[in-house]
């Protein structure tokens, strides 16, 4: 039986009009942030979810924040996710 968590999921930037909502609450099976991508992607479909992995790994192309903390100064796609958390997807931003 698998473990079903629910967070709320909230993208920014252009990958409000790509997935199609700016927040929602989302319940996945798992505990870890590539579960909750992978199902993710399932749901979006792989077109419009693409910009989410680059290959094995996650794109280089967006942050994602758990909680407010980037997952990669944790464990990457291993970062645990807990009742209640809030996801956050953001897209690299350029300036100048």
């Amino acid at each position: 039986m698998s473990l079903i968590t629910r967070v709320t999921l909230r993208v920014h930037g252009y990958l409000v009009g790509r997935f199609g909502f700016k927040e929602r609450d989302f319940d996945f099976s798992g505990t870890t942030v590539v579960a909750l991508l992978d199902q993710l992607k399932g749901l979006l479909g792989a077109e419009k979810a693409q910009v989410l992995f680059h290959g094995p790994g996650l794109s280089d192309l967006i942050y994602v924040l758990v909680n407010g903390k980037n997952i990669e100064q944790g464990q990457g796609l291993r970062t645990e996710l807990g009742e209640g958390d809030v996801v956050s997807i953001l897209p690299l931003m350029a300036g100048g």
